[in-house]
């Protein structure tokens, strides 16, 4: 066909006449074997493209196998290899999102999570499983939780296998136990621990009382720690035998009654709003620690104070938290020395919201105390410390040697510094004195720091100011700056002159 004609009918909708229908017939026959051969030459290549990939992907994963050969992992010995495996298992994660390894710390993940260590570990290879399987306290903490947020919980009987192949590869180690469970799932759970209370060392229990209703006449051999929070009153009498328990720690007990442990063993003791008539039974106990909010009524404990208060002469660390209190009751603090008297008692820590010492019994600090630590925490910024009511606690508190006192920022301790400066005879053996502000000293600080140790050159031997700050970067260096000019150089300067241990903490919450 004429090319002028054939691109004349390109650009127009001529139409063509019978001879030039056959001629674009003709014209089309060439350009379609070409097009053909084209897409065949792609579909090859197409194809080879594919081969080479796969071939490609191959090559990688057989490249990273053989180069698996050279792996330092090969080489490191078992028994390193084992204590990277404790690492990953004992680990969990503190609130800064930092590991921590203490014994009472519990992975942030379910023991039945198969996607967590030890399981994972158990998954890699033939000497990992071989490694993990054969160190049995890999497998010795068991953590079980009803309600963690973001699993996706196995089927009870599934769980149940899970638990079951734990306690078997754990061997005969001693176990650490952390179990929060408020469902029926959970019963059949905690029964298949039952079968190893033999084994028991370490025990956190946040439990419905039914849970651990069959542990009631059990002996745990090994149990030296207990942590029981029941979240709802014991209606049954619970009862074990524990020779080897040395810490206890109980939280919202009313009723003192319903659970029993071998008392004369606790060496340290927790409780947190409790009814406090166990304590009496605490006959070997060294350090007690008592917190307290307003939730805990006066008719959960027992009223009025003994004739007589009970000895309790071993405890030398007494820790009593109050944060909160029911108006026109007594201090919890006076509560407890109205009914137990420490013989030996050191060290003192009293956080408190309001007054101390009314209601409290003449005598109550024994000749032994010689720390003590103040922290206010009162319920609103409208109320001041009463100073008045410490110095009634210092005036029996008088063979002190270390004062440790700790005010919120919006209350001045110049008050308290004056009284100790003015009267010598008050605390007449101190020797440390540490305090804690969290907002920049006022300007009457130092020359009442300074007062209190001309007055008390002949005790006082060290001065320990604490600054905390909240602030970041640039702010914080030009703080630290400006606060060490107006108060650590003078501090240090004292340091020198009057020969004392003097030290300005700074440090950044």
């Amino acid at each position: 066909m004429d090319p002028g004609r054939l691109q004349t009918l390109l650009e127009s909708n001529e139409p063509p006449d019978v001879d030039e229908r056959d001629q674009v017939r003709a014209v089309l026959l060439p350009v379609r074997q070409h097009l053909a051969d084209l897409v065949s030459r792609i579909t090859s290549t197409q194809a080879e493209l594919t081969r080479m990939i796969t071939e490609q992907r191959q090559e990688t994963i057989h490249l990273t196998r053989i180069e698996g050969i050279l792996s330092p992992l090969r080489s490191i010995p078992d028994d390193v290899l084992a204590m990277i495996f404790e690492h990953c298992c004992y680990s969990s994660l503190d609130d800064s999102g930092e590991p921590t390894f203490a014994d009472d710390a519990f992975p942030n993940s379910n023991s039945t999570d198969t996607s967590s260590p030890p399981w994972s570990l158990s998954q890699v290879c033939q000497n990992w499983r071989a490694l993990a399987i054969s160190r049995g306290h890999l497998w010795a903490t068991v953590c079980i939780r009803d309600d963690i947020d973001g699993q996706k919980p196995a089927t009870v009987s599934t769980q149940c296998q899970r638990v079951k192949l734990i306690l078997l590869r754990s061997k005969e180690c001693h176990l650490r136990i952390f179990f929060r469970g408020r469902r029926k799932p959970s019963i059949a759970l905690f029964k298949i621990l039952l079968d190893d209370l033999h084994r028991w060392r370490w025990a956190i229990l946040k439990v419905d009382p039914i849970i651990v209703q069959p542990l009631h006449g059990a002996t745990l051999p090994f149990l030296t720690h207990l942590s029981l929070r029941l979240h709802s009153v014991a209606e049954e009498h619970i009862a074990l035998h524990t020779p080897a328990l040395r810490f206890m720690e109980e939280i919202r007990r009313y009723r003192n009654d319903m659970i029993d442990v071998t008392w004369g063993k606790v060496t340290s003791y927790t409780c947190v709003e409790s009814n406090l008539d166990q304590i009496e039974r605490l006959t070997n106990a060294t350090n007690i620690t008592i917190s307290d909010s307003a939730q805990i009524k006066s008719e959960h404990r027992r009223n009025p104070p003994p004739e007589n208060p009970i000895y309790l002469d071993k405890v030398t660390t007494l820790h009593i938290h109050e944060n909160e209190r029911t108006l026109g009751e007594k201090s919890l603090c006076a509560y407890v020395f109205d009914r137990f008297a420490f013989t030996s008692l050191r060290i003192l820590h009293l956080t408190f919201p309001g007054y101390i010492m009314p209601g409290m019994r003449v005598g109550a600090f024994p000749s032994t105390l010689s720390e003590l630590t103040l922290h206010y925490v009162p319920e609103t910024r409208l109320e001041d410390i009463d100073w008045a009511d410490v110095v009634d606690l210092w005036k029996q508190a008088g063979s002190l040697s270390t004062l440790y006192l700790k005010i919120p920022p919006h209350l001045s301790i110049i008050d308290g510094l004056k009284t100790l400066s003015s009267d010598i005879h008050l605390l007449p053996n101190l020797i440390t004195l540490r305090f804690v502000c969290d907002q920049a000293p006022p300007s009457s600080l130092l020359p009442t720091l300074q007062d209190v140790l001309t007055a008390r050159s002949h005790t006082l031997r060290k001065v320990h100011l604490v600054r905390a700050n909240g602030t970041k970067g640039e702010v914080e260096d030009a703080w630290r700056s400006e606060i060490w000019d107006m108060v650590g150089m003078p501090m240090d300067s004292w340091q020198s002159e009057k020969g004392l241990e003097v030290s300005f903490k700074l440090f950044t919450r």
